[in-house]
């Protein structure tokens, strides 16, 4: 069993406040933790972790500083390991991101609470002060390493390897745009991330001296239980802790996935991420997916801040997973003095009806069924459905299939896909997954998930396809078209709004954009041909705007049409609007988002380079071109996904 615990960004105001209010263990070190900081900061943190309504805007902008961001995260996690422990669930191997390293060192016993908090915070103190002038930026990009890697300026540096095909780059802010410009040129997936200061770069050069002076003053212990190294990317050893180990950590990239990597080559782990949000479940569940070999099961202890459920039910319902995989749980410590009285159930008077059995016939021998927990227990996940919902079958293996791909552990009929952290490419994998597990009648498509994203609506959505009768309120199977409905209109009379897929081919890129645009107008997304059974892609831009006008008119639309794209759908949708005009027609918006020149674009010798391009470069998936070319071109895509 192991304890992952989160880094910096994950903080939310009243995280854990109800094991605060109702866990003693929880609030003992909470306590104890925030007369630490009080001492160091001059303010008591539990007026932010746990502000009273009147001053929960007050408290959100509060945690946002990393002077009180990182040791209210610290503590959280601190105390929710002491909660564990004193339940019984002890870890044989431990991880931390980045400052969560602080708190695997002080569990595992290398540091105490004083030193590792109070480092922690002076941590936080020096790097506020070193980013004054530009608190620089930090970028989630969907590349490998080896790949981002050449791409990075000069001022910008891989802050971490968070899976084998995604990383974070950090620097000062005009590095930063530089590479976000790059990026959209070269159609990569990347997002800004809302963290205190660009920790993990060169802007970190200035306090390194400090940070290893303050450390000289603390003491260093053996660990008693194995833990990562975030700068070494393996177990830490007692003689990597020197004085400047904690200053090269602030500075240096954090390899976190090969920490992950070193942590599932143990079998039958079960992981279990302790502190606030669900941010490292995702990571470490890609691994476990990619991997193809580790039986680990991740688990979530502590719920995120948009999770409708409770902060204990979340934490018993992290604990009945647990033991269901195998984990030893002390129920007495748990129950406390609330364990109730065994009573016998009531008796009830029997027919008397009897039954013989044939004489000569031989009994096989029945064992007993066991009940206590096994190793091999079912990995899917818990499905919480409500009332007048079946729990049959195909709910528990969507349930299985979500809980893998999103690591979670709990899935409720309205849990959605895209806020439980989903992407596209895990939209595209789980999809694909399915498609094998499930054997529909007919090919299931990602853009279903932006249809029905509640899980609920899902499995209901796909019910008829899987030899499942459908419920009277399940809507029409998709068509094979072209258009995918991002958000419907609320008024009939306004033209909707066509956005054309940029390089990946799908449109989970434009659900956000969808979502903020007025609501009176219908949005569609235009998808490329090619990503569904019997269709082939389409290797100009002039074809696919033929194709996509063809698709907008056989759906009964007229114009003056409405249209949009971004990067190569910017493209595209110039090239449909030049077809119009051809015609005669004049569309009423043509709307270009982050366009190149054609002259930009990237271009591909082939098929097998483009599949390369797709889920290489842009995604970040390991691909032999030989195997790849190898394959029939139907067949490439799926072998990419598997």
């Amino acid at each position: 069993m192991a304890f992952v615990f989160p880094g910096g960004g994950t903080q939310y105001a009243n995280m854990g406040r109800a094991l605060y209010a109702t866990e003693p263990v929880f609030r003992e070190h909470i306590d104890r933790c925030a007369e630490i900081s009080r001492a160091q900061l001059g303010v008591d943190l539990r007026a932010w972790m746990y502000p009273a309504p009147a001053d929960a805007e007050v408290a959100d902008r509060q945690l946002r500083e990393p002077r009180h961001s990182v040791p209210a995260v610290w503590m959280t996690s601190y105390a929710l390991a002491q909660q564990l422990l004193s339940w019984g669930i002890t870890p044989q191997h431990m991880l931390g991101h980045s400052v969560g390293e602080y708190v695997a060192a002080c569990v595992a016993g290398v540091l105490s609470v004083e030193d590792a908090l109070t480092l922690a915070t002076f941590r936080a103190l020096v790097f506020e002060r070193a980013t004054a002038a530009d608190r620089g930026a930090s970028l989630s990009v969907n590349l490998g390493e080896a790949a981002l890697r050449p791409l990075l300026p000069p001022t910008v540096d891989i802050a971490v390897v968070s899976t084998p095909s995604s990383c974070v780059a950090s620097g000062p802010s005009p590095g930063i745009a530089k590479l976000e410009q790059l990026l959209t040129e070269r159609e990569v997936v990347f997002k800004r991330l809302h963290i205190g200061a660009a920790v993990h770069s060169s802007l970190m050069d200035p306090v390194m001296a400090e940070v290893t002076e303050r450390a000289r003053g603390i003491t260093v212990h053996p660990p008693r239980i194995p833990y990562g190294s975030n700068l070494h990317g393996r177990r830490i050893e007692p003689g990597d802790l020197t004085p400047d180990y904690w200053a090269r950590h602030l500075r240096h990239t954090v390899r976190f996935a090969d920490n992950v990597r070193d942590m599932l080559a143990h079998r039958g782990l079960v992981v279990i991420e302790v502190g606030a949000g669900t941010s490292l479940a995702s990571a470490v569940s890609e691994q476990i997916d990619l991997s193809g070999t580790s039986d680990a099961v991740m688990i979530s202890a502590m719920r995120q801040a948009r999770d409708p459920r409770g902060d204990r039910e979340v934490l018993v319902q992290c604990m009945a997973a647990a033991w269901s995989h195998g984990v030893d749980v002390d129920w007495q410590a748990f129950e406390g003095e609330d364990v109730g009285e065994r009573v016998a159930f009531p008796v009830y008077s029997f027919e008397r009806t009897r039954h013989w059995i044939e004489a000569g016939r031989e009994l096989g021998q029945a064992s007993a069924p066991s009940l206590s927990p096994s190793s091999s227990a079912a990995s899917r996940p818990d499905v919480i459905l409500s009332p007048g919902q079946a729990d049959d079958a195909l709910a528990r293996q969507v349930a299985e299939a979500w809980g893998e791909q999103l690591g979670v552990s709990v899935l409720a009929p309205e849990s959605n896909f895209f806020a439980l952290g989903g992407t596209s490419l895990a939209a595209v994998r789980l999809i694909a997954k399915l498609q094998r597990r499930l054997q529909p009648t007919r090919r299931l498509l990602p853009e279903e998930l932006l249809r029905t994203p509640s899980f609920g609506a899902f499995v209901e959505h796909v019910r008829p396809s899987c030899g499942v009768a459908p419920l009277p309120s399940d809507p029409p199977p998709p068509s094979s078209s072209a258009l995918v409905l991002l958000r419907p209109g609320r008024a009939e009379d306004r033209a909707p709004l066509f956005i054309v897929h940029p390089a990946g081919g799908h449109v989970f890129h434009y659900r956000l954009l969808a979502e903020a645009l007025d609501p009176d107008v219908t949005v569609y997304g235009l998808k490329a041909p090619g990503l569904e059974d019997g269709q082939s892609a389409l290797r100009t831009i002039e074809a696919l705007a033929e194709y996509h006008l063809r698709a907008i008119r056989s759906a009964g639309h007229t114009g003056p049409y409405q249209l949009a794209g971004s990067s190569l759908g910017g493209c595209v949708a110039y090239e449909m609007a030049q077809q119009l005009r051809a015609a005669g027609e004049r569309p009423a918006l043509l709307a270009l988002l982050d366009t190149p020149s054609p002259d930009n674009l990237p271009r591909f010798d082939d098929h097998v380079e483009y599949v390369e391009y797709l889920f290489g470069d842009m995604w970040g998936v390991a691909l032999s071109r030989a195997e790849l070319a190898a394959l029939p071109e139907a067949a490439r895509i799926p072998h990419a996904l598997a």
